[in-house]
């Protein structure tokens, strides 16, 4: 029932909201629009979104998302809202065609796809955009905890065809990587039965943290509900 609840009042903020995404002078004025009219104060991936989103220090910036999202924590009118308002380019990929059609146009520096994510991420490479990515944010394959396997099999491969775009300082957000401690109520048995089989939580990032070369070079910034890290 909440979810039912919370789905409508997101509705009726975004009929209230401009479709198109007027620039904005602060992140503070960028978070507190866009969370209290698309998503929700107190998203429990909120803190993982605005602290990748400070450390672009509000410079021009090439953002990639996989897995669009109208709905949730809305990230692909955020990131579009960010290229509005402080300069570069956002292109986010999802292999369903309903995300597109529900955020219309968010302007020239946003582009959306529709594709599976992988291949969408290998053919950035063969268009040589590698070393140039800013922000990568996974979020294509939602987690089962019941099932969590094809969403971390998922999310590793997109590391995998990623892994070329990005550079010294380039900002990953994974989404669905829940730390022990940000575990929701309804996903924490299943995890916990699943962490004493495997030894880790699993989620969405589970298996590139336990890759040699994300461990290697990067640094972990923040691990919630999603987690973020920085290229070394």
């Amino acid at each position: 029932m909440r979810k039912v609840r919370s789905r409508a009042l997101q509705l009726k903020k975004k009929q209230k909201a401009k479709r198109i995404i007027a620039p904005f002078e602060t992140l503070d004025e960028l978070f507190t629009y866009h969370f209290d009219n698309f998503s929700e104060p107190d998203h429990i991936c909120r803190n993982g979104l605005e602290l990748a989103i400070r450390m672009l220090e509000c410079k021009p910036a090439y953002i990639v998302e996989t897995g669009t999202s109208a709905w949730g924590t809305d990230s692909t009118r955020l990131f579009a809202a960010y290229v509005n308002s402080f300069g570069g380019k956002f292109l986010s990929v999802d292999i369903r065609p309903d995300p597109k059609k529900e955020l219309g146009n968010l302007g020239p520096k946003t582009q959306l796809s529709i594709s599976d994510s992988v291949i969408f991420l290998r053919e950035l490479n063969l268009l040589n955009h590698r070393d140039r990515v800013d922000l990568l944010y996974l979020d294509s394959f939602d987690l089962d905890m019941s099932d969590p396997g094809p969403s971390m099999e998922h999310g590793l491969a997109e590391w995998h065809a990623a892994r070329s775009l990005l550079k010294s300082g380039t900002i990953i957000v994974i989404d669905d990587t829940p730390s022990k401690n940000s575990l929701l109520f309804s996903q924490r048995d299943l995890a916990l039965e699943y962490e004493k089989k495997h030894g880790f939580i699993p989620g969405k990032g589970a298996l590139v943290l336990q890759d040699l070369d994300f461990l290697k070079n990067t640094s972990i910034k923040l691990h919630e509900y999603n987690l973020v890290a920085r290229m070394c």
